[in-house]
């Protein structure tokens, strides 16, 4: 690897650096006072909502930063694009759950490797000559899969019952994937339906945090003693 590229990709890395940092100081200044003494179904839903929506915008930041790192490379992988949404929305996810998990570093860990598996295995196929769809249908509903399963692991610290969860989830990550595919058909509508098309793929974080919200208050609605 040449010195241009070893460069490039330290450049990348201290931006990303940068960017969780700034995200991370975010986080806190949205959690400020507004930990109440009662955590309440209505709280509970609010900032999970809003806590997702933001990992959601992360990942795609995070998704864009890896694609430009990996041009540095030399080549695209897919990998990057299950990494990257896993690790955003973990992150903040985690961030919210701390708590009750006492860390947030876990919860992003099992979420990037759980969303990063399949593409992984994608990018393995294309490497030994198979011609495997190139489907976000396929991929991130087993992504979701796997994310539940390592998060219900971590869950297991505060229930016994995580199939809630993993039911949610998958399906969480799963109707983000129906609305982008809705998001497409306005791109025939030219600027304006460029633009619809991006605002309906962000919405995908709404989503992702509605329907996850109606599991993981399940498990949190009291507050951790």
């Amino acid at each position: 690897m040449n010195k241009g590229k070893v460069s490039g990709i330290g450049s990348y890395k201290k931006l990303i650096t940068s960017f969780l940092g700034h995200v991370k100081e975010i986080l806190k200044q949205i959690n400020q006072n507004r930990e109440p003494t009662v955590i309440t179904s209505a709280y509970i839903t609010k900032w999970w909502i809003i806590t997702t929506t933001l990992g959601w915008l992360i990942g795609f930041v995070l998704v864009i930063l890896l694609a430009l790192a990996a041009d540095a490379l030399g080549g695209g992988v897919q990998v990057i694009v299950g990494i990257g949404m896993g690790a955003g929305v973990g992150f903040a996810q985690g961030w919210f759950l701390r708590r009750w998990l006492d860390s947030p570093w876990p919860w992003m860990w099992v979420s990037t490797i759980g969303m990063g598996i399949p593409f992984l295995f994608l990018d393995l196929t294309h490497l030994f000559g198979m011609n495997l769809p190139n489907s976000l249908w396929i991929y991130v509903p087993i992504g979701g899969l796997v994310v539940a399963f390592f998060q219900s692991k971590l869950l297991h610290r505060i229930t016994d019952d995580t199939w809630p969860w993993i039911f949610y989830s998958v399906l969480g990550w799963t109707l983000p994937v129906l609305l982008m595919a809705v998001g497409d058909e306005f791109k025939s509508l030219g600027v304006f339906g460029g633009f619809l098309s991006i605002g309906v793929m962000f919405l995908g974080g709404v989503l992702l945090g509605a329907v996850t919200v109606k599991a993981i208050k399940l498990y949190i609605q009291e507050p951790k003693i």
